[in-house]
């Protein structure tokens, strides 16, 4: 499935530099986007309630896109002069794939969610976008068959926790289907690092990742 979603990213990455008629700028956009994504090894660590430390060298995670909850990005802007300030969300998930005796399971699939505030400039028919933000995540992990799962604090005692920092960098490109509508591909890589509580005894894990994003979606401008 890793190879699968990196072939899927570099397909889309070449229908990117297609040359294809795109959307002139408006000034709002909405956009819903699906996809694929490749995530590098990263290294995981885990501190236990005795002080003990877990750590996985190379942890590679699968995302899984279309098992639920689903992978998705929302994304506003707003265009001015072919430049935009953008508002956008990423749900993304990262299920362990790399085993270890000490971990039955280890996701964050409530969302390893990626809120940013980006810059986006059209140049010859092109977006690109650089932006910068937070994670807000919500862990589900098993260790030594003891669940560990953080259902209360965090942001409105959700269980959700703002874990760290995260910047992206992407280029899209936009389809004409009416004069409202259009199509967008997209290639963006991810840069995330967050430290979450997995237990209320306060044991908690350091999870960075780095993605490579291949997205594709329907936009609506206004």
């Amino acid at each position: 499935m890793r190879k699968l979603s990196l072939l899927i990213v570099m397909a889309i990455f070449l229908t990117i530099t297609a040359t294809t008629p795109t959307l002139a700028s408006t000034d709002w956009t909405l956009e819903a986007l699906g996809g694929v994504v490749y995530n590098l090894e990263t290294v995981l660590r885990i501190e236990e309630e005795d002080g003990e430390e877990i750590k996985i060298d190379r942890a590679d995670y699968a995302t899984r896109p279309f098992d639920t909850p689903l992978y998705y990005s929302l994304r506003v802007a707003r265009w001015k002069d072919n430049a935009a300030w953008e508002f956008e969300f990423i749900h993304h998930k990262l299920y362990l794939e790399t085993e270890h005796e000490d971990i039955d399971n280890f996701e964050v699939t409530h969302g390893y969610n990626i809120f940013t505030i980006n810059r986006a400039w059209n140049i010859n028919n092109f977006d690109y976008r650089l932006g910068a933000g937070m994670v807000l995540a919500h862990p589900d992990v098993t260790m030594a068959g003891e669940e560990r799962f953080v259902e209360e604090g965090g942001i409105l005692d959700t269980g959700y926790y703002l874990t760290g920092p995260a910047l992206q960098a992407a280029v899209s490109r936009r389809f004409e289907l009416t004069e409202k509508l259009f199509a967008t591909v997209e290639g963006k890589a991810t840069s995330a690092r967050a430290v979450m509580p997995i237990s209320e005894e306060g044991e908690e894990a350091r999870v960075p990742n780095l993605a490579l994003h291949g997205l594709f979606g329907i936009g609506y401008k206004f």
